[in-house]
């Protein structure tokens, strides 16, 4: 699954799959890749997630642009991902959290406020950052914590027209359209 071959100059790995199969020591491997500034994870459970991070710890490349996709199937967070060292060096992320297997909704937005917190308090140096999860009027305050931050793009779902207005409220008044390119999307 890992193209060892190209270690040396492998600079973007994507990585795509049907939920629940990734293995997060297969990814060990990754720490001889050199240039790697780009990696991509598709509907990868959080516990994987955490894993893969932790264990390149010591690694040799530094990411700089990393797209994940969290699959939190108990609408919890309690696995943190983004305070893994490994991860400080990334400028640019695209976060997406996915609904749990069977469908339900349950605790999914209390999830993403703690996957988004995580985010804010620990990965300071981010100047891009693409959110594709639910919203609450208050998550606006979280992301504003972001110094750095110069462009956020969310794309957040279908939204009534009242709710829209209140997110906007809500954006306005939380100082990042002072500092930040923002661009709202609805589905």
């Amino acid at each position: 699954m890992i193209p060892n071959e190209s270690s040396q100059t492998l600079e973007k790995a994507s990585f795509h799959t049907i939920y629940n199969v990734f293995n997060a020591q297969q990814f060990s491997p990754l720490h001889k890749f050199k240039n790697l500034k780009t990696l991509c994870l598709y509907h990868i459970r959080v516990e994987e997630a955490h894993t893969i991070f932790e264990n390149a710890r010591g690694a040799s490349y530094a990411l700089e642009h990393l797209v994940i996709g969290l699959r939190l199937p108990t609408y919890s967070y309690t696995q943190k991902v983004f305070t893994c060292q490994s991860l400080q060096q990334v400028r640019a992320l695209e976060l997406m959290v996915y609904t749990n297997e069977d469908g339900t909704y349950s605790g999914y937005l209390e999830a993403c406020e703690a996957v988004l917190k995580e985010v804010a308090n620990s990965l300071n140096g981010l100047k891009e950052l693409v959110l594709r999860m639910g919203w609450r009027i208050r998550w606006p305050h979280h992301i504003a914590k972001i110094k750095s931050l110069k462009k956020l793009v969310w794309v957040v779902g279908h939204i009534r027209v009242e709710d829209e207005t209140k997110l906007n409220e809500s954006i306005d008044q939380s100082e990042i359209r002072q500092r930040a390119t923002i661009s709202l999307e609805i589905d």
